[in-house]
């Protein structure tokens, strides 16, 4: 019998990886997020971070679909269809959590999205006045903890841990990574990674049929919910 149905050690691992790297460039880089009563520790990459405006629907009955919202500089079906909007702040961060693979591997520091809440940039923002930081987050190391199912995902208690340098940032990156130091520690490409979808894009997404002969939009939305709704931790599809 062929064995190309499964693999073993090391194979497996470089398996993982490939997949791991495929999903990527199909849905773009893992956001980071904690489940209720747990913490993770986080190192930032990036120091501005990257504001913006974003829907969250729920398509096939899974919630983690975002899309950028387009009503700051023009209209957004999304926002017509009366799905929420959330305001969020983008970083680049180091999860070093590590996560069991079905496989029976494992994973360690990996490379993700932070999308935090107003709520976590204020106290963020206090934390940054931290004498060893100055305003600097790059290369901060951070735990996050969620308390309960209410709070952002991201957690809402965060703890200043310490300040690391290039060099240690660099250490954690996977061996096996074809990616050069200084690319791997360089934040995301967030007007690459958040260009907003066409009007017709948004409008087919939401179940929306085109305009005939006027503006307005015919149809509601089928099959899909914003972030108005009840979140539930089990339908986020878990990648790994």
């Amino acid at each position: 019998m062929s064995s190309e149905w499964y693999k073993t050690g090391d194979e497996g691992y470089k398996q993982v990886q490939k997949i791991q790297e495929e999903r990527q460039k199909e849905y773009g880089p893992r956001r980071f997020f904690l489940k209720p009563n747990t913490s993770a520790k986080v190192t930032f990459l990036d120091s501005n971070g990257f504001y913006f405006h974003e829907h969250e629907l729920q398509i096939d009955g899974k919630w983690g679909h975002y899309f950028t919202c387009r009503r700051d500089f023009d209209e957004c079906p999304l926002c017509d269809a009366g799905i929420s909007v959330s305001y969020g702040c983008a970083y680049t961060v180091i999860d070093h959590s590590e996560y069991q693979t079905k496989s029976g591997g494992s994973i360690k520091n990996q490379k993700k999205l932070l999308v935090i809440k107003p709520t976590v940039v204020n106290k963020l923002a206090r934390k940054r006045e931290n004498e060893q930081l100055k305003g600097n987050l790059t290369g901060a190391v951070f735990l996050f903890t969620r308390d309960k199912k209410e709070e952002c995902r991201t957690g809402e208690d965060l703890e200043f841990i310490k300040k690391l340098s290039q060099k240690d940032l660099i250490k954690f990156k996977p061996k096996d990574s074809k990616e050069s130091d200084a690319d791997w520690i360089k934040p995301f490409d967030y007007l690459a990674l958040f260009a907003p979808k066409s009007v017709e894009e948004l409008r087919k997404i939401s179940g929306q049929a085109p305009p005939v002969g006027s503006d307005d939009y015919q149809g509601a939305v089928a099959g899909v919910t914003g972030g108005s709704q009840e979140y539930s931790e089990d339908n986020i599809e878990d990648l790994l």
